[in-house]
């Protein structure tokens, strides 16, 4: 299991290397990149990042409402 900097970096790594390629012009490339790696990997780690959080702004509710 990761931790919440290792999810975001990893979004973070395989969303900028669409963005690579879009601004090189590559824009059916780009489309293919954001969609099969949101599909097989950056994807879950999006999710794990909000949901880590999600569960931290609410466990601090209850401390500092």
């Amino acid at each position: 299991m990761g931790d919440v900097g290792d999810d975001l970096l990893d979004t973070y790594k395989d969303i900028k290397s669409g963005l690579l390629l879009f601004e090189r012009g590559a824009v059916t490339e780009a489309l293919w990149h954001w969609s099969f790696l949101h599909r097989v990997h950056w994807g879950r780690h999006a999710v794990g990042a909000m949901l880590a959080l999600h569960c931290l702004c609410i466990s601090r509710r209850g401390v500092n409402p």
